[in-house]
C-alpha cells in the first residue's frame, strides 16, 4: 500500500494540524462554558449578597427608582446620607425581601413621641402647659388619624414598594375624602399602612441624622405642621392674689363680718432661698396663722438635703441642678407652683425612646422582630415594674407631700406585700380603682396564688419613677444616652442572648424569661406563667425554686427549674429548660 503525504513548510502533516485545531475549538468552548458558569456565579453572589449590603452612597445604588427617591425626600426637605434607610422605610412586608418598614416604625413611633413632648415641655415661660395640657398636645399632634392625613396629602403611599394590593383601594378612598373635605368630614376609616409609613419615615430620618432628636424635630415639626400656641391667660387661679399679699403674708380675708374666711402664707429665709407655704382656710386668725405654721413644719421634718444625697446614690448620679430633684420629689398636694407631674411627662416619652433605642440597637445576631421589641418595651416600661420598683428603694418617703395620710398607707400596704412576695405575683384586679384593702395576702404570697393576691400599686410610685427620668434626662442635657446608662441599672434591663443549640443544651440561657415572653407573644399565645414550689432557708442563704408553664393549643407544658439563690436566677432557670424542651421537641 501506498502513502501519500503532502509535506507542508513547518514540517507537520495535515491529519496533525486538523486534530490540534479541533483540540484548540473544543478547549475554547469548554473554556467559554466555564466562565459563563463563573459568571452566573458571580452574579447571583452579588445579588444574594453583596447588593442586599452594599452601602448606597446615591440613588443609582438603591434597588429603587431614582425618582421615588428623590421624590420623597424633596417631600421631607432633607437628603439621606444612607438611602437603605429610605427604602426600608417604603418597603412593605408583602414585598417579599428579607425586609421591610415595620423595625423603623417601632423606632420612629417612640422619636416622634419624644421629639414632640421635648417640644411643649420647653415652650417659653409665658407658655408654661401643665402636665394635661402637654398630654392632649401630644396626643393632638401625633395620633394615627393625623399622621394618616399627613401621608394622604402627601401621596406618600404610592411610593411604598409592595406586592398585596388589597389596601390600594382603601387608601385610595381615604386619598379622595381628605382631597374634598376637612378633619370633621372625613368619614373614611384611615387605613393604619399610613400612619405606619409616616412613623417609618421618622424612623428612618433618626437614624440617618445619628439619632439627633431636635434634627429630627426640625424636619417633622413643618410636615405635621406645629405651629406656636398661645394659651388663655387664666387670671383666676388665685396666683395674683398670693403675689400681691406677700408682703402682709394675708392672702385671703373676706366675708361677712359673721363669716369671715382667713388664709394666712407664711416664709422663712432658709440661706439664700426664701421659702413660702399657703395655709388652709379658716374662720379665724389664729387657726389661718397656725395652719400655715403646720404646712410648713410638715415641710421642715422632711429634710431635703438628706432626700436629695439618698436618691442621687440611689440612681448612682448627681445632678449638676439641684432644682430638678427637689420638683421630681414634690407631689401636687404641696400648695407650691411646683410638682413633679411635668417632669413625669417628659421622663414617661424619654424612658419609651430609650427602652426602644435599646432593643432596636442589638447585635445583628440578636436582631429582634417588631413584636418582640413591642412585648419587650412593654414588659421593660409599664406601671407595674415601675410601682415594684420605687417600693423596693422606698422612693416614696422622700417625696415632700401634704395631707396624704390615706395614701401613705396604701403605700405601706403595698410595700409590705412587694417585700413579702415577687414582682410576678403582685398583680392588678382592677385599674380603674386607685387603692382597696389587701386581703389574705400574706397567705397567697405563701402559697404563690397570684388569682388571691389584690393589692394594687398606688399610681404615684410609677409617676416617682417617672418624674426622677424627667429630672435626669434635662439635667444631662436631653442626652437620652446618659439617661439610659443611669436607667438600664435601675431597670435591671439585661442583654437578650437568643437561645443557641450547644448540643448537649445543659447551659442555661441569659435572658431566657424575656425571650421565652417574646417567643409566645410572636406566635400569639398566652404569657408563661411562673409560680415558686420552693422558697426556703434562712434571710441570708435563701434558696428558690420556680415552675414555668405555657398552654399550647390544648396541652399545658410545664418544667421545674433548679435551685437558686435568687427568684431572678430561680424563673430564669426554669425558662431555659422549658426552652430547651421546645428546642428538643422540634416546636421551636
Amino acid at each position: 500500500m501506498n502513502h501519500h503525504f503532502v509535506k507542508l513548510d513547518d514540517g507537520v502533516s495535515a491529519d496533525v494540524k486538523t486534530a490540534s485545531a479541533f483540540v484548540r475549538v473544543l478547549a475554547m468552548v469548554l473554556l467559554a462554558s466555564l466562565l459563563q458558569v463563573f459568571w452566573r456565579c458571580c452574579c447571583l453572589c452579588y445579588r444574594k449578597y453583596v447588593k442586599k449590603y452594599l452601602s448606597v452612597s446615591s440613588s443609582t445604588g438603591c434597588d429603587m427608582d431614582p425618582t421615588t427617591i428623590a421624590s420623597v425626600e424633596k417631600i421631607l426637605n432633607y437628603t439621606f446620607k444612607s438611602k437603605n434607610l429610605l427604602v426600608e422605610a417604603l418597603t412593605h412586608s408583602s414585598f417579599g425581601e428579607n425586609m421591610s418598614y415595620e423595625r423603623l416604625e417601632f423606632i420612629g413611633d417612640a422619636a416622634l413621641g419624644l421629639a414632640v413632648a421635648n417640644h411643649f415641655f420647653c415652650l417659653e415661660p409665658q407658655q408654661k402647659l401643665t402636665p394635661g395640657e402637654m398630654t392632649q398636645l401630644r396626643q393632638d399632634t401625633v395620633n394615627n388619624k393625623r399622621l394618616a392625613r399627613m401621608a394622604a396629602e402627601h401621596g406618600l403611599y404610592r411610593f411604598v414598594r409592595r406586592k398585596n394590593t388589597a389596601l390600594d383601594r382603601d387608601v385610595k378612598k381615604y386619598e379622595e375624602a381628605v382631597k374634598q373635605g376637612d378633619d370633621q368630614n372625613i368619614k373614611v376609616k384611615n387605613p393604619d399602612v399610613l400612619a405606619d409609613i409616616v412613623e417609618s419615615l421618622a424612623g428612618a430620618v433618626y437614624l440617618d441624622v445619628y439619632s439627633d432628636l431636635s434634627k429630627l424635630w426640625m424636619i417633622f415639626r413643618e410636615i405635621l405642621e406645629v405651629n406656636e400656641i398661645e394659651l388663655p391667660k387664666d387670671e383666676g387661679d388665685g396666683s395674683s392674689e398670693i403675689t400681691g399679699a406677700q408682703n402682709d403674708l394675708v392672702v385671703k380675708d373676706e366675708g361677712c363680718a359673721h363669716d369671715k374666711k382667713y388664709v394666712y402664707l407664711v416664709e422663712i429665709r432658709i440661706g439664700d432661698h426664701v421659702v413660702r407655704k399657703r395655709g388652709d382656710e379658716k374662720s379665724s386668725k389664729k387657726d389661718a396663722r397656725n395652719s400655715a405654721a403646720s404646712i410648713m413644719y410638715k415641710y421642715l421634718i422632711l429634710d431635703v438635703p438628706t432626700a436629695i444625697t439618698s436618691v442621687e446614690s440611689i440612681l448612682n448620679f448627681t445632678f449638676k441642678n439641684k432644682n430638678l430633684l427637689v420638683e421630681a420629689l414634690t407631689h401636687s398636694s404641696v400648695r407650691e407652683n411646683l410638682s413633679y407631674e411635668r417632669l413625669e411627662f417628659i421622663g414617661d416619652a424619654a424612658l419609651g425612646l430609650a427602652v426602644a433605642t435599646h432593643f432596636f440597637c442589638l447585635k445583628q445576631q440578636q436582631k429582634l422582630t417588631p413584636g418582640e421589641m413591642k412585648k419587650l418595651r412593654k414588659d421593660t416600661v409599664n406601671n407595674e415594674k415601675f410601682a415594684c420598683l420605687a417600693a423596693k428603694h422606698g422612693l416614696y418617703w422622700f417625696v415632700r407631700r401634704e395631707n396624704t395620710a390615706s395614701l401613705d398607707r396604701d403605700v405601706e400596704k403595698y410595700e409590705e406585700a412587694v417585700k413579702q412576695g415577687d414582682d410576678q405575683n403582685i398583680t392588678v384586679k382592677n385599674p380603674d380603682i386607685l387603692f382597696y384593702k389587701v386581703e389574705k395576702y400574706e397567705e397567697a404570697v405563701k402559697q404563690g396564688d397570684d388569682q388571691n393576691i389584690t393589692v394594687k400599686n398606688p399610681d404615684i410610685l410609677a409617676d416617682i419613677v417617672e418624674s426622677l427620668a424627667g429630672a435626669v434626662y434635662l439635667d444631662g442635657n436631653f442626652d437620652l444616652s446618659k439617661l439610659w446608662m443611669i436607667f438600664r441599672e435601675i431597670l435591671e434591663v439585661d442583654e437578650i442572648e437568643l437561645p443557641k443549640d450547644e448540643g448537649d443544651g445543659s447551659s442555661e440561657i441569659t435572658g431566657a424569661q424575656n425571650y421565652l415572653y417574646g417567643l409566645c407573644g410572636r406566635r400569639k399565645r398566652e404569657n408563661p406563667h411562673y409560680r415558686v414550689v420552693k422558697d426556703e432557708g434562712c434571710a441570708h442563704d435563701k434558696k428558690y425554686v420556680y415552675l414555668v408553664e405555657i398552654r399550647i393549643g390544648d396541652h399545658v407544658v410545664r418544667k421545674r427549674g433548679d435551685e437558686k439563690s435568687s427568684k431572678k436566677d430561680a424563673r430564669n432557670s426554669a425558662a431555659s429548660i422549658l426552652i430547651r424542651s421546645l428546642q428538643e421537641s422540634g416546636i421551636i
